[in-house]
């Protein structure tokens, strides 16, 4: 179903409600507004790919919500920094939650890479 969606109305990253839909999954922090559109992207991939309820789901979310950040590099790879979290708290959060599920963590990456015209 989400792909019959996206292919009908392919992704504005700055303003989708112009495109005539409204995502289901809003950035928690749009004040972060340097990377709000790849973390909207990233959530919406992972509810997707995951679902809503399994908690790597609600870890991404949760970094989120206390400011973490997502980087894009040259080769078009992203990935999650710290961003506006405290660094420890990050790392901490990081080893605990995302290295355990670092296969899976790539994988959302990687399609975040694919799903995001390059730059935006």
């Amino acid at each position: 179903m989400a792909a019959l969606i996206q292919a009908a109305y392919p992704p504005s990253y700055e303003h989708p409600e112009q495109m005539g839909y409204v995502t289901r999954i809003a950035d928690p922090r749009p004040d972060l507004v340097g990377d709000t559109a790849a973390w909207q992207q990233l959530l919406v991939i992972a509810a997707d790919a995951l679902g809503e309820a399994d908690n790597l789901f609600g870890v991404l979310l949760g970094l989120r919500c206390c400011g973490a950040g997502l980087v894009e590099d040259e080769h078009k790879t992203w990935r999650i920094t710290h961003g506006e979290m405290p660094t420890d708290d990050y790392e901490r959060d990081r080893t605990t939650w995302l290295m355990p599920r670092k296969r899976e963590v790539a994988d959302l990456l990687r399609r975040l890479a694919r799903s995001i015209p390059r730059g935006v």
